[in-house]
This record gives structure tokens, sequence and C-alpha cells, in this order.
């Protein structure tokens, strides 16, 4: 999660308007390559005289792991609202390598 700035990416579609070897494009092939899931889908920056944007980014592996998404005011002068949810995560218990120590060799 968090603030990636490519204005020009349009979430929904997973399009740029920019051209094939533009950081935005490679960002989009990158994130697609890696099988990530982009799950905002609403405007996330708001600034003066500005198109609002989605900007800030949550990526997961998986559409399951995200839920009850909503949005809030930013805080204070922030032109970024405040993204709340509930992330599913899960944790594998990985054995540790047993580490024998042989004094007799060199």
């Amino acid at each position: 999660m968090g603030d990636f700035n490519h204005p020009e990416t349009d979430w929904n579609t997973k399009t740029t308007e920019k051209g094939m070897y533009h950081h935005s494009q490679l960002f989009l092939y990158a994130v697609r390559d890696a099988y990530l899931i982009q799950h905002i889908d609403t405007l996330t920056r708001f600034r003066h005289r500005q198109n609002p944007h989605i900007l800030d980014l949550l990526f997961t592996s998986e559409d399951s792991m995200v839920s009850n998404m909503k949005r809030h005011e930013g805080l204070g002068f922030s032109d970024h609202v405040i993204i709340t949810c509930n992330l599913q995560v899960s944790s594998q218990n990985q054995k540790k390598a047993e580490s024998h120590f042989q004094y007799h060799k060199e």
C-alpha cells in the first residue's frame, strides 16, 4: 500500500494514456507480470486546480485478502484520503534449519 504517483493510469481498465516505454506503462507491465491485484478503485487524491486521481494503491496476490475497504477524509491539510480495510494474511510455520557444528573439521 502506498502513494505510487501514476496519475495517468486508469486502474479500472488497467491502461495508461502514455506510450509503451513510459514509467507508468512499465509499472503496469510489472504489476501484471507479478500477478498482483490492485484493490483501490476510488479517487484518493484531491488537489486544488488538479483533476482527482487514484494514486494510493493496495496490491495483493489474492482478491480475497482484502475486505471492508472504506475511504475517509484526509488528515489536516493532506490532499490524500485515508483508506482503511481488513487484510487477511496467513503465516506458515517453517522449520528452522538446524546447524550442526563439526569442530573436529577445519
